[in-house]
């Protein structure tokens, strides 16, 4: 994927222009730490996330967090399994990858997100019983 300096994010849909961004993909917006790249001594886009993140750790946040990029809602979904595609871009990568690839997140709301957007939690997801918010 190619840097840009802007993209206009879909509610419930993903990024505009993306290959997944449909209703239902599970797969709409993958988001990655940027300091895991780094540590892999790999560019953002490279492995095929959407959005690389600073501070923010997205690799530690649970289902369900909702969180603000710039000007757009999302909820966290679920982790992002590195597949063996990651083996094209560097043999060994799947594995070094595990725990580090990111998340996946739904659009909860339409804007627009820009390089250097702030990216803040603005809700917890569920308690691990189930039973609401937590934290």
């Amino acid at each position: 994927m190619e840097p840009v300096e802007a993209v206009r994010v879909l509610a419930g849909v993903g990024l505009e222009g993306d290959r997944h961004a449909t209703a239902d993909s599970p797969r709409q917006v993958l988001a990655v730490d940027l300091e895991a790249l780094d540590v892999l001594g790999l560019v953002p886009g490279v492995i095929r996330e959407n959005l690389a993140l600073s501070g923010v750790g997205i690799r530690k946040a649970p289902r369900g967090l909702h969180l603000r990029i710039g000007e757009v809602e999302f909820r966290v979904l679920g982790v992002c399994t590195p597949c063996s595609r990651m083996e094209e871009i560097r043999p060994g990568l799947e594995g070094k990858l595990r725990g580090r690839r990111g998340r996946l997140l739904a659009p909860l709301t339409e804007g627009v997100i820009r390089r250097g957007d702030a990216a803040a939690v603005t809700a917890r997801g569920p308690r691990r019983d189930g039973s609401g918010p937590s934290g």
